[in-house]
């Protein structure tokens, strides 16, 4: 015969039934007194996770045996006393069973809206994962056709012409930055899987990926030994490389840009914290930074969508850790992302 699975409803109310029956027994034996109220409450209590309608029907009868449990030892030398313990158990059932009924109805209705937003925020990542493929194409004619212009009439062209194309040029290349942002951004949280990473090996492999921009910039990253953390390796490798590239963009002229990399041992967490000395920022804009197309600088001075930061924001959320930044104007600044040791359930 196969095994039967039995759900949680089912459990709690078979395990609370059970010890209703118990305490009834006893009652029967030997008069409870105003222990029996109490002995029925937890009865009650412990079927919390069982139906509402089996919560509702348990309480009506543990009154019920209360009730009955006093008729049956009741006579002639019955006090007053013993009357207003079987009337407060009554009532304190009943009350238990009002607020389980409630506690229930409200779990309940958290646990369907949490479904429903869940559909919800599936539905706008495949929205927007949909939208920005299909914006693609279009893009790439519009640079394509830049191009053949370029090839074939730029000398036909006068200088306004030339100023047309190229701002077409650069409005074209910007969004296609930023169709694919959006897209890295859709992407992140979908079927994710948390396994051990080293992240000085991949640090140096987003190190190896920048290797162009870092000698160009002739920038300086440092790094000491990290940890073996518990993580979306996609997402944190996404995280490192916009916090990276943003250390070596986000420098004034003049100066070279020098990152470090370092991390804490928090007992239940690992910090870890990205350092550059670039621009900085205004700290009361922190806020700011991390939300989605927030930009603290003009465009033609710092090239850029305003996603890089969100990204980051949204890796330390899937990891159920945090990022948060130290910044001040023109004196660089420090990220620091907190992991936990455990990661979270999926």
């Amino acid at each position: 015969m196969p095994k039967r699975d039995i759900s949680r409803e089912t459990r709690s109310a078979l395990l609370a039934t059970a010890s209703a029956i118990v305490v009834c027994i006893c009652d029967m034996l030997v008069p409870l007194g105003v222990a029996v109220g109490a002995l029925y409450v937890t009865s009650v209590v412990v079927a919390a996770n069982a139906h509402v309608r089996h919560i509702i029907l348990l309480g009506i009868v543990a009154s019920a045996l209360t009730v009955f449990g006093f008729a049956i030892h009741a006579n002639s030398e019955t006090t007053w006393m013993v009357v207003a313990n079987r009337v407060i158990s009554v009532a304190a059932i009943a009350l238990t069973t009002l607020l389980t009924v409630r506690q229930k109805r409200l779990t309940t209705l958290l646990a369907e809206q949490i479904t429903q937003l869940d559909a919800k925020t599936r539905e706008l990542q495949r929205y927007t994962s949909i939208a920005a493929h299909d914006l693609r194409e279009p893009v790439r004619n519009i640079q394509s056709l830049i191009d053949v212009l370029r090839e074939k009439y730029q000398t036909a062209l006068d200088k306004p012409g030339t100023q047309m194309l190229d701002l077409i040029h650069e409005g074209s290349q910007r969004m296609a930055h930023l169709i694919g942002d959006l897209l890295d951004y859709s992407r992140l949280g979908v079927a994710v899987e948390f396994k051990r990473i080293d992240l000085n090996t991949l640090v140096s492999d987003v190190l190896k990926d920048l290797d162009s921009t870092i000698k160009a910039s002739g920038a300086t990253v440092n790094f000491t030994d990290l940890p073996i953390v518990h993580g979306y390796e996609i997402g944190l490798r996404q995280l490192f490389q916009n916090l990276l590239s943003n250390g070596l963009k986000f420098s004034p002229p003049g100066r070279s840009p020098i990152i470090s990399i370092w991390h804490e041992d928090a007992r239940d967490h690992w910090r870890l914290h990205i350092r550059d000395n670039g621009i900085g920022f205004d700290p009361a804009h922190a806020e700011k930074a991390f939300a989605l197309f927030g930009r603290l600088n003009l465009r033609d001075e710092y090239p850029g969508t305003g996603l890089g930061l969100s990204i980051c924001q949204r890796v330390a959320d899937i990891h159920g850790g945090t990022i948060t930044v130290q910044t001040a104007l023109d004196a660089g600044a420090t990220f620091t992302l907190t992991l936990p040791k455990t990661p979270p359930a999926q």
